[in-house]
């Protein structure tokens, strides 16, 4: 069977333009794979047409919106689903463009296709007494019970995402003074984060035990079976010890996941005062404007600046432009 221009032009935006050009990481190159096989269902079942035969030139802004509305429809997809979907559609068809641009009008339109928005939900995150108990709930006296602390430790003192910490390798952790983990983020970036005596610790009697189990593969976490955990495996994990805690312990419960400990180290790394910037280089940030989310999260911070307005140590100041005549000149000066 003779290859059709759109076949083509998808096998090399997946495996040579994402991977040789973008230099995007294997996960989200998975995740526009996934974008893709979920196109291509839905051209077979929901439009009945040979995905053999599709071209280019079937490649429609009607038939993209069409998509889009059954992810959300028919397979209950949420809006933020939707739109990762409709990223990695956009990336496909900025590729188009230039690879490809005898359609360039068609590519356009469909590029313009806005994203829905969505209602931005409570990020939850744990306080410090809470992070303390939860790591207090794995029985250290068994082998399990000293994997699953390690892992819940560093998921929290590192500010892992869960991936991270499921692809680390025991070569990944350095124990010499001082002790640090390397880390393979978003994008292949790799950083390097220090971690505790405490948390060296209970890594290194994980790592002998787990040295002593005759498990073949470098994974440094491993499940019962001495394979790779997934990310389900790691937030049942999670959600079994806090749920015990919640239990046994006079907390509040709330709905978290493994990205709920990130999200409370950047809290508490920002109410000991540590700088933005540090931060957004310790979580792996991209722009500082990211990690700014928690600086408005952080209700303590809140707190301590309105206590300080009541107290009159915040005054409140003139307008500077009322002290020139022309607010015009004071604006095409302003910041030089």
């Amino acid at each position: 069977m003779k290859q059709t221009d759109f076949a083509y032009y998808l096998s090399k935006f997946l495996s040579v333009y994402l991977t040789g050009i973008e230099g995007l990481s294997e996960n989200t190159i998975l995740s526009y794979r996934d974008t893709f096989s979920l196109f291509l269902n839905f051209i077979a079942v929901e439009k009945e047409l040979d995905i053999n035969k599709i071209t280019l030139s079937d490649l429609t802004k009607e038939l993209i919106l069409d998509y889009l509305d059954w992810l959300e429809i028919s397979r209950k997809c949420k809006p933020t689903t939707r739109n990762v979907r409709l990223f990695a559609i956009r990336s496909f068809f900025k590729f188009l463009q230039f690879e490809y641009p005898d359609r360039f009008i068609e590519w356009q339109q469909i590029l313009m296709i806005p994203k829905k928005k969505t209602i931005s939900e409570v990020m939850e995150y744990l306080s410090i007494d809470e992070v303390k108990a939860l790591l207090e709930q794995p029985n250290i006296n068994n082998k399990k019970g000293m994997r699953d602390q390690a892992i819940l430790s560093l998921l929290y003192e590192g500010g892992l995402r869960v991936q991270e910490l499921i692809d680390l390798e025991i070569d990944d952790i350095r124990i010499d003074n001082p002790s640090v983990i390397k880390v393979n983020g978003k994008g292949n970036k790799v950083r390097v984060i220090p971690i505790s005596n405490n948390i060296k610790t209970r890594i290194q009697t994980y790592i002998s035990i787990r040295q002593n189990d005759d498990c073949k593969n470098n994974i440094l976490f491993v499940s019962k079976h001495k394979t790779k955990f997934t990310r389900a495996g790691v937030n049942y994990l999670l959600k079994s010890y806090y749920s015990k805690m919640t239990e046994t312990e006079n907390f509040t419960y709330k709905k978290i996941s493994c990205h709920s400990l990130r999200h409370s180290k950047a809290i508490h790394m920002l109410e000991s005062g540590v700088n933005l910037v540090y931060i957004r280089d310790f979580l792996g940030h991209s722009s500082v404007q990211t990690t700014e989310i928690y600086a408005r999260l952080n209700i303590e911070t809140k707190k301590k600046i309105m206590e300080e307005y009541s107290k009159g140590e915040i005054e409140k100041q003139e307008a500077l432009w009322h002290k020139k005549d022309d607010l015009l000149d004071w604006l095409k000066n302003l910041g030089s």
